[in-house]
């Protein structure tokens, strides 16, 4: 789990050519589906499944996109409780496209994001 306390930071030396971070929307569903797909050891949802995700629950939601394609995905949970705490659930990455950086920059996107 992330805490808004902790210092997140992509290392100095990695760069993240071509790779734009962003709240996904309902476009967004498909590809995830097929990223989730591809990945054996992740439970897959149904495509409406990720289609709800993508929208209604987007803010703790991030997409990784080279070239406009889906490329990571992370799905996180916050703790209505304590929403400080962001819970991580699943990230799949593409690694063929030499993923460095990604798996740190997903979070960090969602945790700069401002809490409802």
């Amino acid at each position: 789990m992330i805490s808004d306390s902790q210092s997140l930071s992509l290392p100095r030396n990695v760069q993240l050519p071509r790779v734009t971070f962003r709240r996904p929307t309902e476009i967004h569903a498909a590809d995830v589906w097929e990223l989730i797909a591809k990945c054996p050891q992740l439970d897959r949802n149904s495509l409406y499944c990720e289609l709800l995700l993508s929208s209604d629950f987007a803010d703790t939601r991030v997409a990784a996109e080279r070239a406009g394609a889906v490329v990571g995905w992370l799905s996180a949970y916050r703790r209505p409780s304590d929403p400080s705490t962001l819970l991580i659930a699943i990230s799949p990455i593409v690694r063929s496209i030499n993923p460095a950086g990604i798996p740190a920059g997903l979070p960090i996107n969602v945790q700069m994001r401002k809490q409802r």
